[in-house]
């Protein structure tokens, strides 16, 4: 499992301006080790049943519950680690692990059904 911190690319400021996305921010304090805390408290299979884009269908007091180890890297990035910080790097983790399953989905279909379309 990756534990290794990720270098800090933006800064609360940064994002504040406008100079990276909020997945672009909040993604540099993800590694393998909070999609398994994501994937321990939330469960994969309820987060390929969420349909809600902000994944709100899933409730924030199960969010809420997930205290990401990364949440302290925030100080470097001139952040507060807050519940609400927390939730959005766990957010953004269970994105990655959703996009991730569906190339791994996308990948294991056999060449004849990549092509159809869903129904």
């Amino acid at each position: 499992m990756n534990v290794k911190a990720k270098e800090i690319r933006y800064t609360r400021k940064q994002y504040m301006n406008g100079e990276c996305t909020f997945r672009e921010y909040y993604s540099q304090f993800v590694n393998e080790a909070v999609k398994s805390q994501v994937l321990l408290t939330i469960g994969k299979e309820a987060l390929l049943k969420s349909k809600d884009g902000h994944l709100n269908d899933i409730p924030l007091k199960k969010w809420d519950r997930i205290r990401p180890h990364t949440l302290n890297r925030l100080h470097e990035a001139g952040d507060s680690p807050t519940l609400a910080g927390a939730v959005c790097i766990v957010k953004e983790a269970a994105r990655q692990i959703i996009e991730e399953e569906a190339k791994r989905q996308a990948v294991e279909r056999s060449p004849e059904d990549r092509y159809k379309l869903p129904k």
